[in-house]
């Protein structure tokens, strides 16, 4: 993941305060808007399945875990950007639990006998839905689980001789869909309310239908499809079943489709008929300009498409004074001495490397300083603050939040380099 300041990324910010924030205060997640970030996926290198990450066009190939001594699979990235939910297996054949890293390290999401896979990330960034035996024996259902833990929740309980799998949330938290083969036949692609309740068949067809995934706004599905042509081939369909539109038609097998956060392509798994390289590649979302990102003899599956913050306000070089609107903003300072005031949503400021002072207003703020001397204020919410470089002044928000790295608390002042 990233570690640095914006030089590197704007989703920097969310693995240094978003995580820290979700975690204390639930209320506060929610999804900045996104552009591509790079796509995390697993791979068999050497005794063990790690985890990796790549840049869209294929660039920046990097490992992310080394354990040694398990295999990592199935990794989902957090809506927003700063953690990694997984199954973890310590040895062939055994269980596998779900963990979760992020910016306090790693963490089990719950002890348990039974195999825990294909995690997926609630939209707030609070809740996971995942696969798991009933028993050890048990037939595989749906569950949800916090993150920390608590509060697990079956979703699914037909009787056993059928299975379900592969869940996915809707962007807007309302739905889950998934892979069941509970009606007989093959398996297809349902849909349910996020509370396990009113279930309904999208595809109903002589075909194996798996892995489904949300496109960004929610209006669209894609899904892996099995086989028409004698081969798996990628599909979307409309979030309601409808206007169904094939994406590949090769002799290739191609599965295990995801949306990039800008709903513009889709990451998927690919390899020829009769074998070869497994491998991680992108297409567009209208099926078109197909690319190879990966290239290693050993299988590469699972992508998963980290999203990172766009900026929605932006500053200049010199001396702004910017403000966000009532939706979800990320507010991005220049290089001057910005004077920025967040909207009444709950909104990301990175202020950018001059002198700046920034009021969260009304919502729940993560407000970065970076360099400079930064007064940082939160206001009518739960907000995080987190100074960076140089003497940064910081006030919570009237219902409380986190600080990091200021060296002065209580009221603001205007830094003095400040023109204003």
């Amino acid at each position: 993941m990233v570690v640095l300041m914006r030089n590197l990324s704007l989703s920097t910010a969310l693995l240094l305060v978003a995580g820290v924030a979700i975690s204390v205060h639930a209320d506060r997640a929610h999804a900045f808007p996104a552009t591509n970030g790079h796509i995390v996926f697993r791979s068999d290198r050497g005794d063990r399945s790690d985890l990796f990450s790549v840049a869209p066009n294929g660039s920046g190939e990097t490992r992310l875990t080394r354990t040694g001594a398990a295999d990592e699979l199935d990794p989902a990235v957090s809506p927003e950007g700063d953690r990694i939910a997984f199954a973890r297996r310590s040895r062939p054949g055994s269980g596998t639990d779900l963990f979760v890293r992020g910016p306090g390290g790693l963490s089990r999401v719950r002890p348990t006998a039974v195999p825990e896979r294909h995690p997926a990330w609630s939209p707030d960034g609070t809740r996971l839905v995942y696969t798991a035996r009933t028993s050890r024996r048990g037939p595989f259902r749906l569950f949800t689980i916090n993150v920390d833990g608590r509060d697990r929740e079956q979703l699914t309980s037909q009787p056993a001789g059928s299975y379900d799998a592969d869940p996915a949330w809707s962007p807007d938290g309302s739905t889950i869909a998934f892979v069941s083969d509970r009606d007989g036949g093959f398996p297809e692609i349902y849909v349910m309310d996020a509370d396990g309740g009113g279930r309904e068949r999208l595809t109903d067809n002589a075909r194996i239908d798996a892995n489904p995934a949300w496109s960004p706004d929610g209006s669209r599905i894609a899904f892996t499809s099995c086989c028409a042509s004698g081969s798996h081939d990628l599909f979307v369909m409309g979030a309601n079943g409808s206007n169904l539109m094939q994406l590949t038609d090769t002799p290739a097998e191609e599965s295990d489709p995801v949306w990039s956060p800008d709903g513009t392509r889709l990451a998927y798994v690919a390899f020829p008929a009769g074998g070869g390289n497994i491998d991680i590649w992108t297409i567009d979302a209208d099926g078109t300009n197909p690319a190879r990102l990966t290239t290693h003899a050993a299988p590469d599956l699972a992508p998963s498409w980290e999203p990172r913050p766009a900026c929605t306000v932006s500053g200049t070089p010199g001396d702004d004074t910017l403000e966000g609107t009532s939706a979800v903003d990320v507010i991005c300072g220049g290089d001057g001495s910005d004077d920025i005031r967040a909207g009444d949503g709950s909104d990301l400021i990175l202020a950018g490397p001059g002198d700046d002072t920034v009021d969260g207003q009304l919502g729940n703020d993560l407000i970065v300083g970076e360099q400079g001397d930064d007064a940082l204020r939160g206001r009518g919410g739960y907000d995080g603050l987190f100074g960076g470089g140089g003497t940064d002044t910081c006030l919570r928000g009237a219902e409380g939040g986190f600080v990091r790295q200021c060296e002065v608390l209580g009221a603001t002042r205007r830094p003095a380099a400040s023109r204003r």
